[in-house]
């Protein structure tokens, strides 16, 4: 459910920092007469930005699996740099004028730019090159001075390998009903084949927010026995987390003590387990809708519109027309 899409910042001295989120989110869910603190956990980008929120907030942050990984690529094809450097100024001049009309006659395949922000884009690239390698004309001069050479071509075949094992996990990982135990099973599988992803996917890694929290949400997605500070880690997930409290003040020691035993022994059920996602594709998948709803010629439009635009798209399955028309009347 979408609660809101509308700019965070008011005041000429306002910026993106923790403080201005927390404000903002609390406004939002203010507006739903829900207070911040029954907010359970955060879903983002492992940035100092998110890690002070979740701070101000006193929940734990999970980061994006995605980005994790996205992070982890990018430092693994530093070491092929300089070739995929001139993959790219290859695709480059293949999509210049006269070199797209040769290979308009050869082959109906474009050539693909690498992004900066997307290791995808790399992949991406690199199949698409060794695709159109065969249709490229191999007596011009201007090509021959940017192709990669044997050796170089072999190293890149050897990287694209690597990369399609990464590019099949990266796809269950965005996926909509990817769960944190698939996850973490897939990134378990490619610290074994890409030692060096330890550092950004890890279990352990150092950038991970809340391992414990992340490895006890996982433990239960699989069906494992929780210990008792496994569950203390997840309380805020527990159906019954906190029902008693107030006839817990009343009651004695004894009592309380008592019916503490009794609910660790009995099977808890966490009914906010199946929120718990692994990635945060969701939102950035909302921005790439806005980007694409405002183009290059609605810049114009309020952002009360696109809010309400957008309110209406992601929400669709809590209205009808039959809502529409209550509304009108």
């Amino acid at each position: 459910m979408l609660l809101s899409i509308a700019p965070i910042i008011h005041e000429p001295d306002d910026d993106h920092c923790a403080k201005t989120h927390y404000t903002a989110i609390k406004s939002v869910l203010a507006m739903f007469k829900k207070a911040i603190k029954q907010c359970d956990f955060v879903v983002g980008d492992n940035c100092s930005v998110n890690k002070k929120l979740v701070k101000l907030m006193s929940v734990p942050l999970i980061g994006c699996a995605s980005h994790r990984l996205n992070l982890a690529v990018k430092a693994y094809t530093q070491q092929h740099e300089d070739e995929l450097v001139k993959i790219q100024q290859l695709m480059i001049k293949l999509r210049t004028l006269n070199q797209a009309s040769k290979l308009l006659f050869r082959t109906e395949l474009r050539p693909i730019l690498r992004q900066d922000t997307r290791w995808s884009s790399t992949f991406a690239m690199l199949q698409r090159f060794f695709e159109l390698r065969e249709h490229l004309d191999h007596e011009d001069d201007t090509i021959l001075e940017i192709l990669p050479t044997l050796g170089e071509t072999k190293k890149l075949k050897c990287l694209l390998e690597d990369l399609k094992k990464v590019e099949s996990a990266s796809k269950r990982v965005q996926s909509t009903d990817a769960t944190m135990w698939e996850v973490r099973t897939l990134f378990d599988a490619l610290v074994v084949d890409f030692p060096s992803f330890e550092h950004y996917i890890g279990g352990s890694a150092n950038i991970v927010g809340n391992p414990n929290f992340e490895k006890t949400v996982t433990k239960l997605q699989r069906g494992r026995t929780l210990t008792r500070p496994e569950k203390l880690a997840v309380a805020a997930l527990r159906s019954n987390y906190g029902a008693d409290d107030a006839s817990d003040e009343d009651a004695g020691f004894a009592e309380r003590a008592l019916k503490r035993a009794r609910l660790d022994d009995e099977n808890d059920t966490y009914v906010l387990l199946g929120a718990v996602t692994p990635t945060s594709n969701i939102a950035e998948r909302l921005f790439s809708m806005a980007r694409a709803l405002i183009g290059l010629d609605r810049f114009s439009l309020h952002p009360i519109m696109i809010e309400a635009t957008f309110f209406l798209k992601c929400n669709c399955s809590y209205w009808d027309v039959s809502t529409v028309h209550e509304t009108l009347e």
